[in-house]
């Protein structure tokens, strides 16, 4: 099954850790028009690789976070295995996650929504 490759921003600026700091109440909710789903590749090295490569400037338009989503066939569709990534200016690269950020934690496949 494909590895699709997804990014998104929120509607406030900051650091993944700064939202992820906020209360419930605190934390903005997520801007879902303002996200892309860039491609999927078969492989799940493929799909690595072109996130550490920033293939298509993944990062444009202010979007801080990427999804690596495993989904695999079926209604509703079921989401195997995700990485989150959150775009660091300062080494310009994508850096992963250790758990997904709080303020996007309501949602899941991605790719599809």
């Amino acid at each position: 099954m494909p590895w699709f490759i997804t990014t998104t921003t929120t509607t406030t600026r900051g650091s993944a850790e700064d939202l992820d700091s906020q209360s419930s109440a605190e934390r903005p909710s997520l801007d879902i028009r303002d996200k892309k789903t860039f491609g999927f590749y078969e492989k799940y090295y493929e799909a690595r690789k072109a996130i550490s490569e920033n293939r298509g400037h993944m990062h444009a338009d202010n979007h801080c976070y990427l999804v690596l989503e495993h989904i695999e066939e079926g209604i509703p569709p079921q989401v195997g295995h995700v990485e989150w990534f959150d775009w660091d200016v300062n080494s310009y690269q994508w850096l992963r996650l250790k758990q997904q950020p709080a303020c996007v934690s309501i949602f899941d496949a991605w790719a599809l929504e």
